[in-house]
């Protein structure tokens, strides 16, 4: 039998591999600001931590809460994750005012498997010590299960996103991004990753992609524009590949009147694939994927209205062999004699 990966149409083929994983996208926000008071014991509502929710992938970066949650600790806020098979949002905004003193935080997320964004910040007006709470955080995650076809057996794939973005400080707040990758259940891996605290406090760090240079730094802002890429992933042509990218925006607002922004809604995008043999030589792919997007070496698109997503493809093969099978019958009938 002949291999298919490399004589067979790739929108049949495309159409008869299985896929290893559900597609979608999640956009997840979470906003808190308060004085967390109440819960039970002595120590009601003085424990809290990052939640586990996103935990798995940025830990303690992200945004805690009490342990007791929102209405038992008097705080206000929402945690939001909405998740589906095709393009998600979710929005969060806070407020809360003690003693003349106010605390904002507002978050938002958008997921597509074309583009992403995500933007949270943080205001503090008066004193520090009204509040235990005033952060702000977003993350989307976009999956897919992508089927590379190639004529080899192995390879390699390197992903780029362009990235457009910006955080801004003042005070002793703190902004952070990030842009992460996972392969099927492999570590989690940053592309790009940014903290920028207060010029107060004078820290910032930052790794991209090696010798990525499109940023700029002040002592009170960062941005950021240019394409970041994942590592060589190792793929064997014809198999599935469970990829994940997620893109992460915190603020953590200081005392004093200081504020943060971490400003990504513009949006992340996946722009370009390259794909080479084992040798490291580059070859022409195509690519198959389980939400049906689009995908080739200028990255993701969507599919045009009208064409069949993937999944159809396997009824209209079977649809048009049916039609030429009735045709060749009407052929094969004997002519039958005519009467007056």
């Amino acid at each position: 039998m002949r291999d298919l990966r490399r004589f067979a149409a790739p929108a049949l083929v495309a159409a008869l591999l299985p896929a290893t994983a559900q597609a979608g996208t999640t956009s997840h926000v979470r906003t808190v600001v308060g004085h967390a008071q109440g819960g039970q014991g002595q120590f009601g509502c003085a424990t809290s931590g990052p939640q586990a929710d996103i935990g798995a992938w940025f830990g303690s970066k992200t945004a805690g809460l009490p342990t007791e949650g929102y209405a038992a600790c008097h705080l206000q806020g929402a945690t939001i994750n909405n998740s589906g098979a095709g393009a998600t949002s979710a929005v969060s905004s806070a407020s809360q005012t003690i003693s003349g003193n106010t605390a904002t935080a507002d978050a938002s997320a958008h997921a597509s498997y074309t583009g992403a964004g995500a933007s949270s910040s943080s205001n503090l007006t008066g004193g520090p010590y009204n509040f235990d709470f005033h952060q702000a955080e977003s993350t989307t995650f976009v999956r897919d299960t992508l089927t590379f076809l190639a004529n080899a057996d192995k390879g390699f794939v390197r992903i780029g996103f362009a990235l457009d973005g910006a955080m801004h400080t003042a005070g002793t707040a703190e902004a952070f991004s990030e842009l992460s990758y996972k392969v099927g259940n492999d570590h989690v891996y940053a592309m790009m990753s940014a903290k920028l605290s207060g010029p107060n406090s004078g820290r910032f760090y930052a790794t991209y992609t090696p010798g990525f240079t499109d940023f700029t730094r002040t002592e009170h802002d960062f941005t950021i524009d240019g394409t970041v890429y994942s590592d060589a992933i190792p793929v064997t042509f014809g198999q599935g590949v469970d990829f994940t990218y997620a893109l992460f925006t915190s603020a953590f607002s200081g005392t004093y009147g200081s504020y943060a922004q971490s400003l990504f809604g513009s949006t992340v995008k996946l722009t370009s694939i390259s794909v080479v043999d084992a040798q490291g030589r580059p070859i022409d792919f195509t690519v198959h994927s389980t939400s049906g997007t689009l995908y080739d070496a200028k990255g993701a698109h969507a599919v045009p209205s009208g064409v069949p997503e993937p999944a159809s493809w396997a009824l209209l093969i079977l649809g048009f062999g049916g039609v030429g099978a009735a045709a060749r019958r009407r052929r094969a009938m004997p002519l039958q004699p005519a009467y007056a």
